[in-house]
């Protein structure tokens, strides 16, 4: 049985503000030491892509369509499609 697409795609609210609490201190943080923010910058950007393949490949291994996966990253089907398709097993 699948969860309709938007509670599917609604992430946990304790991970939104997490999320959103570390997006203001990093702004404070390249406000005061820009080279310190671009250094966690670029290791989160180094780990960010690596999950964003997996939870993708998760999710079209659950049968979501790539049309689910697009609204769920808001980007069209094609874009999600053109993206992610070398990381997943069709």
């Amino acid at each position: 049985m699948h969860a309709p697409p938007l509670f599917a795609a609604a992430p946990p609210r304790e991970l939104l503000i997490k999320s959103h609490m570390l997006s203001e201190q990093i702004v404070r943080l390249a406000a005061e030491r820009p080279l310190a923010a671009l250094t966690l910058l670029s290791q989160v950007e180094s780990w960010q892509r690596a999950l964003l393949d997996q939870a993708v490949a998760g999710a079209r291994e659950a049968g979501a369509s790539w049309a689910e996966v697009g609204v769920a990253m808001g980007i069209s089907k094609q874009a999600a499609h053109e993206r992610f398709r070398a990381h997943v097993r069709s």
